[in-house]
């Protein structure tokens, strides 16, 4: 891989990085602001991380050359090319089927969201690869700084409740999401009697993705060294996770973290991502082979939902298993495959809870094997970067974001949350960093 990403193709000009660098900065303490209406396009909230990710898109393509050179270094791409192109095919071939017009729209409307979230990566990836690692330590600090800083709004949510301190919604403004209202002694009637905290996320499953990916990126530079700053920082971090009462965090963090204990045995974990890929897309599909009276047994109103709509998800994959319903056909379809555990008429399917489930069910076993190439060569990319690494810090960097890699991976098994631009950030962190770590930075001092 070394030789051919030619360093002198490569090269790039410190002005043009350091605008660059300028933008990531705006744009990672943009991320936690996912619900935060700038204004509206064709009725739909256009969000503050979409704008801040739109400039640095302009300022990329600004840069002469910079995409038809770096994108062409990252092999994780033509995958999640080939998926989005998978995804179009499912959209018109729904269509063809139907003739609905309403449902072509909807196709297009999600495939129109998908799409804009893989321009994120290819962005984000580009702008990456052109840093120092000097610069992409600060780039790591700054989103584990912000990340302490919505720590405490976690607390001052919780604190308002326990202690009557005043608090106003202002940073949940789009309508892009439903509105999770948690900040009350029944928790807004969760799994759990007490507030829980959501940030400035729609709902506290999403800001608990959020706060776990800073957690990790935090807890992995303990790996060069437990700075006290450094375990502060996890700590608080880690109490605003708490506070958001959300399960679908425990599953990533423990994966997360035992991630963590790998890399810190050594540089042998190229297994890593290959098993994660499986173990996940395993569990996604798993709930097809449960026995029906065995899902009657829960208890869990929650769980039965979510269990529930798996399996229909996956009957939609029996009817239509090559390239699958199309992006925005679920809802059209839920009906139809509706499946209910005997004794729980009440559970509702208004989505699909988990995002590789959309993946499997929207665009088939054509565009899973796409997707999951995508994610293989992302974590190939992070492993590459963390065996080959030079330096402690540039070792810290990837350990950090192969943690991020395993996290994002199984949280997407229990959450349908795709259209978050951090999540899209850490992947593109990861794969940038194989680049950085091979090409080196000759053309300007990294102690800046």
């Amino acid at each position: 891989m070394a030789a051919e990403l030619e360093p002198d193709r490569l090269a790039v000009d410190e002005a043009t990085a350091t605008r660059l660098y300028r933008a990531l900065i705006v744009v990672v303490v943009s991320l936690p602001l996912m619900d935060l209406e700038v204004f509206q396009l064709a009725g739909k909230s256009v969000v503050l991380p979409y704008i801040t990710v739109a400039v640095l898109a302009v300022l990329v393509a600004s840069a002469p050359g910079v995409l038809a050179r770096y994108i062409r270094t990252d092999g994780a791409l033509p995958f999640l090319a080939g998926w989005l192109f998978i995804a179009g095919v499912s959209a018109g071939w729904a269509f063809l089927r139907s003739q609905d017009s309403a449902l072509f729209a909807a196709n297009v409307m999600q495939l129109a969201n998908v799409v804009y979230m893989g321009a994120h990566y290819v962005v984000l990836m580009a702008a990456l690869q052109m840093q120092t690692t000097a610069r992409l330590i600060r780039l790591r600090d700054a989103f584990i700084a912000t990340g302490c800083v919505g720590a405490l709004l976690s607390v001052y949510q919780v604190a308002s409740v326990v202690y009557g301190w005043p608090y106003a919604e202002w940073l949940r403004t789009s309508n892009l999401y439903f509105k999770a209202h948690t900040l009350n002694w029944h928790g807004g009637g969760s799994w759990i009697a007490l507030p829980r905290a959501y940030g400035s996320a729609p709902e506290p499953t999403f800001w608990a993705g959020y706060l776990a990916l800073a957690l990790a990126f935090s807890f992995a530079r303990i790996l060069q060294r437990a700075r006290a700053r450094w375990i502060l920082e996890s700590l608080l971090i880690a109490v605003g996770l708490v506070l958001t009462f959300s399960r679908a965090a425990i599953p990533p963090l423990a994966a997360g973290m035992f991630a963590w204990l790998l890399l810190r045995r050594g540089r042998n974990v190229g297994w890593i991502v290959p098993v994660t890929v499986a173990v996940t897309i395993a569990l996604t599909i798993w709930p097809v082979l449960l026995d029906e009276r065995r899902l009657a047994l829960l208890r869990d109103h929650s769980a039965i939902e979510r269990l529930s709509a798996q399996v229909t998800g996956l009957r939609m994959v029996g009817d239509h298993p090559i390239v699958g319903v199309g992006p925005g056909s679920v809802p059209a379809l839920v009906d139809r495959y509706l499946f209910v555990v005997e004794g729980e008429p009440d559970v509702g399917f208004s989505r699909l809870y988990s995002f590789l489930l959309i993946v499997i069910v929207t665009t088939g076993v054509i565009g899973t094997l796409a997707f999951s190439g995508y994610l293989l060569e992302v974590g190939r990319r992070i492993c590459a970067a963390f065996q080959r690494s030079r330096s402690a810090e540039q070792r810290t960097l990837a350990a950090a974001a192969l943690m991020g890699f395993v996290m994002i991976a199984v949280y997407w098994v229990g959450s349908p949350a795709y259209n978050m631009s951090f999540l899209w950030f850490v992947l593109a962190f990861g794969s940038a960093l194989e680049t950085v770590v091979e090409v080196g930075r000759l053309e300007w001092s990294e102690s800046e």
